[in-house]
């Protein structure tokens, strides 16, 4: 759980991903590819994505140093196809995010567009579900994300914000 302090507040449809913009130490990003290797995910650079995780080629990062939302935000599309989307979540929160990743799969399959095409409001939702499915799980929290825990729950909780009528 996050620590106890002064009260964040997120615009939730305008804050970014937790993490933007914060330099990847050496030792965080040491971490994320230990946390990959024990998940069994490749990973490879490419100047010409942003980030980017695929069941078969693993993740893909910027050829640059990413930041550490990248980071956090691909290690979560790694773990949750591996361990259940929404599987520990409670029963509306799990299956709005079934049901969003099938949204995704669908806008994917007709676009080449992934979570990126989605309607306003249900890709930021998705990405805090994929964050808070692995954050309320029972399961090792790699280093690389200490720094920005506090900031990922608070985020991940506010998941109803964005959904038609407020959730």
């Amino acid at each position: 759980m996050p620590i106890q302090g002064p009260p964040l507040t997120f615009s939730r449809l305008t804050d970014p991903y937790p993490g933007t913009g914060l330099v990847v130490s050496k030792g965080e990003y040491e971490s994320f590819r230990a946390a990959l290797r024990a998940m069994e995910i490749k990973l490879k650079h490419d100047k010409h994505t942003l980030g980017r995780f695929s069941p078969t080629a693993g993740i893909t990062l910027p050829a640059a140093t990413p930041d550490l939302a990248t980071l956090a935000d691909e290690f979560f599309h790694a773990w949750n196809h591996l361990h259940e989307r929404g599987k520990y979540l409670e029963a509306e929160a799990a299956r709005w995010h079934r049901d969003i990743y099938q949204m995704a799969v669908d806008v994917f399959k007709k676009s080449g567009k992934g979570t990126s095409g989605l309607p306003d409001g249900f890709e930021r939702t998705f990405h805090q579900l994929e964050a808070l499915n692995f954050l309320v799980s029972p399961l090792h929290k790699p280093r690389f994300l200490e720094r920005i825990d506090n900031d990922l729950w608070l985020w991940a909780l506010a998941w109803k914000a964005g959904l038609p009528g407020g959730g």
